[in-house]
């Protein structure tokens, strides 16, 4: 174990070279991709309010080991400091060198409460492993769960015949039957990225045929999408145009019909994980089975490239579980470090009430109009 001190700095994003944030990113082998710093960046372009108010950044003989963005909300209850959570991002956790990984967690939590002098840390959709680290810290305060979600993964082994090895004869069977009636079809499958552009087409090109193409299957099944909403646009569109070299690809896998995109489904890759963003496809040609054919034809380009975990985000789409080899949990927390710290977490805990009572009608409504199609 190195013995060397570990030093601890209150600095921003800018403060810390490109260079270094990206060598730490790759060393950590993080299933957090929102904190590659394409992802802290974009998140300043769309959500200004939003963006960290700091970072945290860990030393070790001058070399970093650590980051963390955090934000701190002053009211007039108390203080509150926020382990970043930028909209819709799962798997919570800092970017922390793999050696000596516990030694420099335990010292970032004692770094946190003694320098930022949170009275309630609000801590959301965390690792487990990191959940744990924190409840086991803080285990001598007042700490209070929150709610949390399922996800599925699929760890992506090394060959095309060990992939098809993974399923049930009758998956196999009916995913081979997809493919070949793709191929009879006419449909040519094609990987965009920035690296890998078609001639005469560009990764805007790429992120506007998506978002045509998800809104056009939202709006078949008659719902709304956050993704084609103006914020969600600025965010995404910046990560697109804003290449960040091999530690961060957007890709996009895209169906053709006769030269014209059919369906895209969009996520991000690092050389170690890929998360599944965003799809979406021409509802008129759904019975071609596209966003399995999309999946599949994603996964055999990471089995290529040697990417071994697919994150398929949380929800309960029946989709997911079938792909899916694993599952993961994320959390809520937050830590009480004093009487105003309990204060803060029942004002939130209220607020978060009734939110959702004045989101219930809407969501009884949905399920009877389910309900009634079925």
């Amino acid at each position: 174990m190195n013995t060397s001190p570990i030093i601890f700095h209150l600095t921003t994003f800018e403060q810390i070279p490109k260079d270094d944030w990206n060598a730490l990113f790759l060393e950590s082998r993080t299933v957090n991709l929102f904190y590659h710093r394409a992802f802290i960046q974009a998140l300043k372009t769309a959500w200004p309010e939003k963006q960290p108010d700091g970072i945290i950044a860990g030393y070790r003989d001058d070399r970093l080991v650590l980051i963390q963005p955090y934000k701190v909300i002053n009211t007039v209850v108390g203080r509150v400091v926020e382990i970043l959570r930028m909209p819709t991002a799962d798997c919570i956790e800092p970017v922390v060198a793999e050696n000596d990984r516990r030694e420099i967690l335990q010292a970032f939590f004692k770094f946190l409460q003694e320098t930022l002098r949170p009275d309630m840390l609000l801590a959301h959709s965390l690792t487990r492993p990191f959940h744990s680290m924190l409840n086991e810290y803080f285990s001598g305060l007042d700490v209070r769960q929150g709610e949390h979600q399922k996800g599925y993964s699929l760890d992506i082994p090394g060959s095309i015949d060990e992939f098809w090895a993974l399923y049930k004869s009758n998956f196999r069977s009916q995913l081979k039957k997809k493919i070949k009636i793709g191929q009879e079809s006419g449909l040519v499958f094609r990987i965009v990225e920035a690296t890998q552009l078609p001639p005469g087409y560009d990764m805007q090109q790429a992120i506007e045929n998506h978002t045509r193409l998800h809104k056009m299957r939202f709006d078949s099944m008659n719902r709304a999408s956050f993704f084609v909403q103006p914020d969600f646009q600025i965010f995404h569109k910046h990560l697109c145009n804003h290449p960040e070299g091999a530690s961060c690809v957007l890709s996009f896998t895209e169906i053709l019909l006769d030269g014209a995109v059919i369906g895209s489904l969009y996520g991000v890759r690092a050389p170690h994980a890929y998360i599944y963003l965003m799809v979406g496809f021409d509802p008129g040609f759904a019975s071609l089975s596209l966003g399995n054919l999309m999946i599949y034809y994603t996964i055999e380009n990471l089995i290529h490239r040697q990417v071994k975990y697919f994150d398929f985000k949380c929800g309960e789409e029946p989709y997911k579980e079938r792909w899916a080899t694993g599952f993961y949990e994320k959390f809520n927390v937050y830590v009480c470090f004093n009487t105003r710290g309990r204060l803060l977490y029942f004002n939130l805990y209220a607020a978060q009430i009734m939110k959702k009572l004045r989101r219930a009608p809407g969501k009884l409504k949905k399920m009877l109009e389910s309900g009634k199609r079925a």
